[in-house]
């Protein structure tokens, strides 16, 4: 839900912001990050799928034209130590959204007016993962325009599932 979803302060202002029901993106023009909290223990291991299911509002919507927002939600494998660095993995990109559904009042839309739910189903083949953690974290770039994301049913729990391939000798077919 909202509380694990962290978004990162920017120096200059605007930035992604949890509203109380929902993670706003930022200002137009801003590329924004959100970290997921928690870690993941997924070294050696491989992530072969993610779901999760999401509904969105589209602010700024009298900014017609493209670019519009977009997100990814993005796996961060962190290396130990100092210096250690980071491999980034892009486990899904939204498509660019449009003008609609709006949340601006001056274009007939309203703050509660979520698309209908879209549910995320992809396979992916990241990893064998060599560092000691990894996390996950939402990378909002947001155009013309600006995006209000929620979870399917309501709040902000997306219901993230990662999908790993089974421990060597696990008698498991997935591991979530």
């Amino acid at each position: 839900g909202l509380p694990r979803l962290k978004p990162r302060p920017r120096l200059s202002g605007g930035g992604a912001s949890g509203t109380g029901v929902d993670v706003r993106s930022g200002n137009p023009g801003e590329v924004n990050i959100v970290d997921v909290a928690g870690y993941i223990a997924g070294q050696g291991r491989t992530l072969v799928g993610v779901s999760f299911a999401y509904r969105y509002v589209v602010g700024f919507s009298g900014n017609a034209g493209a670019p519009g927002p977009k997100f990814a939600l993005q796996l961060v494998d962190q290396a130990a130590g100092e210096g250690g660095g980071e491999s980034v993995h892009t486990l899904f990109q939204s498509p660019e959204a449009g003008c609609t559904p709006s949340w601006d009042r001056a274009t007939g839309g309203s703050p509660t007016n979520y698309s209908a739910p879209v549910a995320v189903q992809e396979w992916c083949n990241a990893g064998p993962l060599r560092g000691e953690r990894q996390s996950l974290r939402l990378v909002f770039t947001n155009g013309r325009r600006n995006i209000h994301l929620a979870g399917a049913v309501s709040g902000c729990d997306l219901g993230i599932t990662l999908v790993f391939e089974p421990h060597a000798g696990s008698a498991q077919a997935g591991d979530k």
